[in-house]
């Protein structure tokens, strides 16, 4: 399974990384990388605002899939 997590880094207080799990109502733990990466590419870039959306335009903000680790026995729909 794999999920999206955002990633900044900032020169004091170091890495700041969370799994994105809001809103409530979108499913966030994909069955495959693909699945992931089509998500981020489709709607991600879309949903932010202000200062957010700004900060993934000048870089200082990533989205990125990350596997999840020991799920390998769960089922997920794609």
């Amino acid at each position: 399974m794999w999920a999206i997590v955002m990633v900044a880094l900032h020169v004091l207080t170091g890495p700041q990384i969370r799994v994105i799990t809001k809103p409530a109502d979108v499913q966030h733990v994909y069955a495959s990388e693909e699945a992931c990466q089509a998500v981020l590419k489709a709607d991600l870039p879309g949903k932010l605002q202000g200062e957010t959306a700004q900060q993934y335009e000048d870089g200082y903000r990533r989205y990125v899939c990350v596997r999840i680790r020991d799920t390998e026995h769960l089922k997920l729909d794609e």
